[in-house]
């Protein structure tokens, strides 16, 4: 089990016109013991669909799942303020796939 941070990111397409946004991506940040870190994530057709993985995933408890369920309403972008214990079984649940990029930054709030 390693400590992750969670970020999530509405994504909407480049319209002129403002409007929600159309997919949700998730990428999960995961730290290891020898200081390495790696970034795992995928995009999901809603959050509805997002936040059912969540819930049979049970990667966070109902006060950060309600934080980030604000701000997806809003088209922001959400980080997970704690640290979260994630399995590797967690990652496989959801379908995860490597991600080729630096990995975001978390900041301590």
């Amino acid at each position: 089990m390693n400590m992750s941070s969670i970020f999530v990111t509405p994504v909407s397409d480049c319209s002129p016109t403002p409007r929600r946004a159309n997919i949700v991506r998730v990428a999960i940040v995961r730290s290891f013991k020898n200081g390495e870190s790696t970034v795992s994530g995928r995009p999901f057709k809603s959050f509805a669909d997002l936040r059912k993985e969540l819930i049979r995933t049970n990667l966070l408890d109902s006060r950060d799942l309600s934080d980030l369920e604000q701000n997806v309403s809003k088209d922001l972008s959400w980080l997970s303020p704690n640290a979260v214990a994630i399995t590797d079984e967690q990652v496989k649940q959801m379908k995860l796939q490597p991600v080729g990029c630096a990995a975001p930054t978390p900041t301590s709030h």
